[in-house]
């Protein structure tokens, strides 16, 4: 008999045949790192790096692929973000139902000054989206929510704890691990200024990639959140002000699997709900 696979919400299986054949022809026929030369396979890696990041855009509703970082998972990109942001003294808002991808940066941010409270939920692990206003203070700088829960399967309202957050002027972050590429997620329209994804579950990309898209304003309050340095000419002595783009051959891959994604999702947007528990229409 053969196997049936259930644990999607921990890496998806099978990748569509498009996922394999990007990376063996990247691997195969290009070779070249990312804005690392002129010559023509360098080119051609650009320019699928490029296109990869125009193509999350669209998926998500982000205008600008400048601001599309390619990352190696969710947990990086959400660590860029909260390190980033860290400020002694500053408040931060999380679900009471959070991943420890975001748990354990604020618990080691605590050290630092840097303090946050949990907005309950109910028994079914839906955040109470009317409590949110009342919970923000006056140096309340970001609220990061997990989209989708990986243990309830809950899908929280993040159009309601947007427009909160946009009349009150909080940075909203959303983590869209479990939602991205099975829920339809605007960037623009939650008005969120940070979005992380990973690529290798419901975008069908492999493990060890992801995505995080910022919005402009956000990503200039940032600073660096790790000692790593990407691309700058070689006669810069100081890090560039910018955050990586790429990463190799992640780029041609998920590229193939971000089209997959998002044909499938503009086939089955009208079976799905805007709140209420994961499922495939």
């Amino acid at each position: 008999m053969p196997a049936i696979y259930l644990d999607n919400a921990a890496t998806s299986f099978p990748k569509p045949p498009a996922v394999a054949e990007a990376m063996v022809r990247y691997m195969m026929e290009v070779g070249a790192s990312v804005n690392r030369g002129v010559y023509a396979s360098a080119q051609d890696a650009g320019m699928t790096t490029l296109l990869l990041r125009e193509g999350l855009c669209r998926l998500f509703g982000h205008g600008d692929p400048t601001h599309c970082i390619l990352t190696c998972g969710n947990t990086m990109g959400l660590n860029m973000v909260l390190r980033g942001w860290r400020r002694p003294g500053d408040h931060c808002l999380v679900s009471a139902v959070e991943h420890n991808a975001v748990m354990r940066p604020l618990q080691d941010l605590a050290a630092e000054g840097v303090s946050f409270d949990r907005i309950p939920c109910d028994s079914a692990g839906r955040l109470d989206a009317g409590a949110v206003e009342g919970m923000i203070r006056p140096n309340t700088r970001l609220l990061v929510m997990a989209h989708g829960s990986n243990v309830s399967g809950a899908v929280q309202d993040a159009q309601a704890v947007g427009d909160v957050c946009r009349r009150r002027g909080v940075p909203f972050v959303l983590d869209a691990a479990q939602t991205a590429g099975h829920w339809p997620i605007d960037f623009e329209k939650l008005g969120l200024s940070a979005l992380s994804v990973p690529g290798h579950k419901g975008l069908m990309g492999p493990s060890g990639t992801g995505a995080l898209l910022l919005s402009k304003d956000f990503a200039g309050q940032l600073g660096p959140s790790s000692p790593a340095a990407p691309a700058a000419p070689p006669t810069r002595r100081s890090s560039p002000p910018t955050c990586p783009t790429a990463s190799s051959p992640a780029p041609p891959t998920c590229r193939g699997s971000t089209a997959f994604r998002r044909r499938w999702i503009l086939s089955c947007q009208k079976g799905l709900r805007p709140s209420g528990t994961m499922r495939r229409p």
